[in-house]
């Protein structure tokens, strides 16, 4: 039989002959003599490979060449194969090579793959054509040993040559007649130099680490009668995953593919048109007062047009529920916000995350004023010395705990501020309170906001962690004085794909916050956001307090714009959860039988795998040797396949946890909302970062939609659809039109042909059009210069004058409220004064004293309050439809003008006039939406009960004095105090008076807005109007002839091209007259 040696080189193009014999070689067929033997081929420089020596993990050199040739070796044995043999020789050089004999074998050895950038050791059989012999044994030249120099080319080179000429004249079999005697061991050890043979050097196989970096499921190695192989190419995508790119958009118009590119193109065209604009040959865009200039400008604004910011989405929730890690995530910006894994506070400033279109980082901070630091300095050191001063006499120890609290905050805020020079001597001294305040007012002014910077931009997103860690954390600011407490808002600007159509997302602190400033900020922030998250664990999602006062500030606030997301939600344990879910258990439990199963299968291979190795290379078995391999094979795909178990399981207990505690959640909360329209999220960060950047993303897909990241993003972009909806289908219909007609405009005023009569008809037309547009919409009488008297002779019929005589009838109730409170336990009433009425305990419950002392006067100013607010929005709706009559008989005048003077310079002008009707109506809609907007705050402010309402700021004072009150009698003393405020009916008198003051004040600021806004709409239509009445537009589109030429062009293109840019967004043109 024949004997097989295998040749331990490897081509770089992986290219393998067919089962039939065809050999694939890099420089062809070897020539053939008329014997029909196959010669050998004299090895000599010019016909070695390009050897390269690659080092593995092990430090073992692979001969490698870079091209692959058909060498095929018989050697005819007559006794029975050994089960290994090999002879090897010494160059001239010194260098050993080694002749290994690899055994008989039908098929061929597997062939490790080199995919993905790792290079195992490998051999690549090259082999010979198909012949009624059995397989022809190749040849392997094994490398030397990790200890052996690695011999360089030279040194092969001449290696090489003696081993060519010790086998020139040897001839190989004949291939084509199988009884011709063959080459011989021996001889082809006779004709080698004497060989210095080295110790045996193993084979080298695919070890399963090895496996399981090029494939998750490796192919079975090809056999020698298998279909040809050439180099593989990975066929998996090793792009990573990209939040653009790989998440679905939401699922609206605006987001419509079909939308967006008609929005993209309508962009194009304004900028195309601008740079038309902009190629005068006299240079007429660059001349301040031309018309061409002003137009320039517009189109340019019109193709750099984005959509302003629309929507804002508040995240609020206690310290440590993974605030900071779920806007991470959200952001796509791993580490961007500080977080922290012990549970301590990260988030103490508000921070705004708002987008701008450059890849570094800008970081805009605003700080306390001067009278809102004195409020709170004022506010800490009474804490302080109230502690100090009375905690021996306070009775219950509840009270003690909680001045020690307030005291070690305030040695806390303190101590940061002015790291360095205070201590707690000032606080001890006998100075006054407020000597004190002011000592920390100056060195507020040294140390404080003006040493801040207020913008700060940085590069990279480790820069910009920095910052806000020094921002908004202690240890950011260890070696000096802290930042923190002197900041009120940061907001942070960088290009985050979920920010780009406009969205803000905002990191508040807890509404539990001990500082009341920040509290109070809190509160008020909450009420002007679109849409509000209570962030909680998911563990204690249905207990969390944070959670809890979100949704009673939602309650008093009359929002129903509140959601819960639920973090850490990858946070599993499969015996935790046969326990917490016993109607799953058995489905539990079979998931994590197939996970053992499948390890216990894995052990078994892995105690085989052992064995294998254990054994000697010399004395392995052809046969161990495969098993060896399959083994290494099987280990890799067994080990995906406990893998993909343990995903099952671990999706199977986060959906079964996501579902239960949601339901859990919807029925506790749904019912506080109005519309019951819960939305709770479940998010998993660190799933989410563990999978965020595995290659092929296919593999990471499924762990990053479980996290619920990407679901939670699609919402909040989604939020943000219909106004930017709006802005755009604005800006397609008519601030496109707008321009484009003013521009064609200008083209028409220098081709007309009209005399002198005839443009000063046409001039005195236009301008008696202005006078009456200007004259209605600007005169006192005006619905528009009404606005704010009306609003407030409604609001003095309806509300403050007709209920004045109620007064009396409010403070009795709020007298009775306060005679219920005084029957409690001294303990539980001193907790409600030390908490500003707002308080909850497990003997009381929760109550709201605020609420409850309003509450006779809520019910008598409910209706009227709802009779008000329908006559605000007749009375807008009336200014509405007087401004399009007022523009209707605009355009209707420019109408008759074209019948009367058949002009076609004016067609332009009546859809300019179209154009800005739209555009001042929609403006004018905006403000009264922002006014609606403040008066639903308004009505929170005067009408609930809330920390930071009107009541509660004007009992503040009260429940201040009641919580310092202490020692003997002070139980007494605290229910005198707040009956005493309650009995007052001034405190409903000082409450109208407030209530009617900000009416005033929303009512003038919303006046003064619309007549700025009718202004500046005025000043473009006249504008417009100048183009026809003005001889210098005229000129200027005459003195330049081609450039005029250029622009009609342009025009008529961009109209036509508008055309299919309103049909692909679903758009009605601007209505034109026949």
């Amino acid at each position: 039989m024949t004997r097989s040696y295998r040749f331990a080189g490897r081509s770089s193009s992986h290219s393998r002959a067919a089962s039939t014999g065809t050999s694939t070689a890099h420089s062809g067929t070897p020539p053939r003599d008329t014997s029909g033997e196959w010669p050998l081929r004299p090895l000599t420089p010019s016909t070695i490979p390009d050897f390269n020596f690659v080092s593995e993990a092990a430090s073992s050199a692979i001969l490698t060449p870079r091209w692959s040739s058909a060498f095929t070796f018989s050697a005819s044995a007559s006794a029975p194969p050994r089960p290994r043999s090999a002879f090897a020789f010494t160059a001239s050089n010194g260098n050993p090579f080694l002749f290994q004999d690899l055994g008989s074998q039908e098929v061929d050895r597997p062939i490790p793959s080199t995919e993905n950038g790792s290079a195992p050791s490998a051999q690549v059989v090259f082999p010979r054509p198909q012949s009624a012999q059995s397989a022809t044994p190749s040849v392997s030249v094994s490398p030397p040993p990790p200890n052996s120099a690695i011999p360089s080319r030279q040194s092969l080179e001449g290696a090489v040559n003696e081993i060519g000429a010790g086998l020139r004249g040897i001839r190989l079999s004949n291939f084509a007649s199988p009884s011709s005697p063959g080459l011989r061991m021996g001889d082809l050890a006779a004709a080698l130099p004497s060989p210095a043979i080295p110790s045996p050097i193993p084979v080298p196989l695919l070890r399963p680490q090895d496996a399981a970096r090029n494939s998750e499921s490796p192919q079975p190695s090809a056999s020698r009668r298998s279909t040809p192989r050439g180099r593989r190419s990975s066929s998996v995508n090793q792009t990573p995953y990209d939040v653009r790119n790989d998440e679905d958009p939401p699922r609206d118009r605006f987001h419509d593919p079909a939308f967006q590119q008609a929005f993209d193109n309508a962009k194009s065209l304004m900028s195309d048109l601008a740079g038309v604009l902009g190629s005068s040959n006299l240079r007429l865009h660059l001349q301040p007062d031309s018309a061409i200039h002003d137009l320039r400008e517009r189109a340019d604004k019109l193709a750099k047009f984005q959509c302003a910011p629309t929507r804002i989405v508040g995240l609020v929730g206690d310290s440590g529920v993974g605030k900071s890690s779920l806007l991470n995530s959200l952001l796509d910006f791993k580490g961007l916000a500080r977080t922290s894994d012990s549970g301590a506070a990260c988030t103490c400033v508000v921070t705004e995350y708002l987008y701008h279109d450059t890849d570094g980082f800008t970081v805009n901070i605003e700080t306390f004023s001067q009278d809102e630091l004195k409020k709170q300095f004022a506010d800490m050191v009474h804490d302080y010395r109230h502690n100090r001063l009375h905690s021996a006499d306070m009775e219950l120890a509840e009270e003690r705990r909680n001045w020690e609290k307030q005291a070690d905050l305030a040695c806390d805020y303190f101590s940061a501020m002015f790291r360095g020079r205070f201590n707690t001597s000032l606080l001890r001294s006998d100075k006054p309170e407020d000597q004190m305040v002011e000592t920390l007012l100056a060195w507020a002014q040294e140390f404080g906001p003006a040493n801040i910077k207020r913008s700060e931009t940085t590069n990279s997103i480790g820069e910009c962690t920095a910052l806000l860690s020094h921002l908004t954390s202690e240890e950011g600011s260890a070696q000096g004085p802290a930042v923190w407490p002197y900041i009120k808002k940061i907001s942070v600007f960088l290009k985050a794909h979920v920010l780009s159509k406009g969205l803000i997302l905002v990191d508040l602190p807890g509404l539990h916050d001990l500082n009341a400033a920040r509290r109070n900020i809190t509160e008020r922030y909450l009420l002007k956001c679109d849409e509000i998250f209570a962030v909680c664990c998911i563990g204690r999602a249905t207990t969390d307090a944070g959670v809890m006062g979100v949704f009673e500030l939602a309650r008093q606030a009359r929002l129903s714009n509140v959601g819960i997301i639920c973090t850490r939600s990858d946070n599993t344990n499969a015996t935790e959860a046969k326990r917490d879910f016993k109607d799953r258990a058995t489905e539990i439990r079979r998931l994590i039988g197939e996970v053992d199963t499948v390890k216990r299968e894995l052990t078994d291979m892995d105690e085989r795998r052992k064995e294998l190795e254990d054994i000697e290379e010399e004395d392995l078995w052809p046969e161990e040797e495969a098993e060896k391999n399959k083994i290494y094979q099987a280990i890799v795909k067994k080990r995906a396949v406990i893998e993909n178990r343990k995903f099952e399981l671990k999706r199977y207990i986060m959906t079964a946890r996501n579902k239960f505690v949601t339901d859990n959640l919807a029925k506790m909360y749904k019912d506080k909302i109005p519309g019951g329209n819960l939305r709770v999220f479940c998010a998993g960060n660190i799933m989410y970062w563990d999978y965020r950047d595995v290659k092929p993303k296919e593999k990471a897909l499924p762990f990053l939609q479980l996290s619920g990241i990407p679901a939670i993003r699609r919402h909040c972009m989604t939020m943000v659809s219909e106004g930017q909806l709006r802005v755009a289908i604005k800006y397609m219909r008519d601030d496109i039109p707008d321009v484009v007609s003013n521009v064609d405009l200008w083209v028409r005023s220098g081709a007309g042909s009209a005399d002198a009569a005839h443009k000063q008809a046409v001039r005195k037309a236009v301008d008696e059009l202005e006078t009456r547009l200007r004259g209605d919409l600007l005169r006192n009488t005006s619905q528009i210069n009404t606005l704010s008297g009306t609003f407030i002779k409604e609001f003095n019929e309806r509300l403050y004058q007709w209920h004045r005589h109620r007064i009396d009838g409010w403070t009795k109730g709020a007298v009775k409220a306060g005679s219920g409170w005084s029957s409690w336990h001294h303990s539980i009433y001193s907790a409600f004064c030390a908490n500003n009425g707002i308080h909850q305990t497990p003997k009381a419950g929760y109550h709201n004293w605020n609420e409850e002392a309003m509450s006779t006067m809520v019910q008598d100013l409910s209706e009227p309050w709802d009779e008000f607010r329908s006559t605000l929005v007749n009375h807008l709706i009336d200014t509405f439809t007087s401004v399009d009559k007022l523009f209707d008989w605009a355009s209707n005048r420019v109408d008759e003008l074209m019948d009367r003077y058949g002009d076609s310079v004016l067609l332009p002008l009546y859809q300019a006039l179209t154009s800005r009707q739209h555009i001042l109506t929609g403006a004018i809609e905006s403000k009264c939406e922002e006014f609606e907007g403040h008066l639903s705050t308004l009505r929170t402010d005067a009408l609930e009960g809330l920390e930071t309402s009107f009541f509660a700021r004007s009992m503040e004072d009260t429940y201040s004095r009641a919580k310092y009150e202490s020692g003997t009698g002070s139980f007494a003393r605290k229910k005198d105090i707040i009956n005493g405020r309650l009995r007052e009916n001034e405190l409903f008198r000082e409450w109208m008076r407030k209530f009617r003051n900000k009416l005033r004040e929303l009512a003038t600021t919303l006046q003064t807005d619309v007549q700025d806004v009718v202004l500046e709409q005025l000043d473009i239509i006249r504008g417009t109007l100048d183009i026809v009445r003005s001889d210098h537009a005229a000129t200027e589109s005459e003195e330049d002839p081609e450039f005029r030429t250029r622009v009609e062009e342009e025009v008529r293109r961009v109209n036509a091209a508008m055309e299919q840019v309103w049909a692909a967004a679903g758009l009605n043109p601007t209505v034109h007259p026949n």
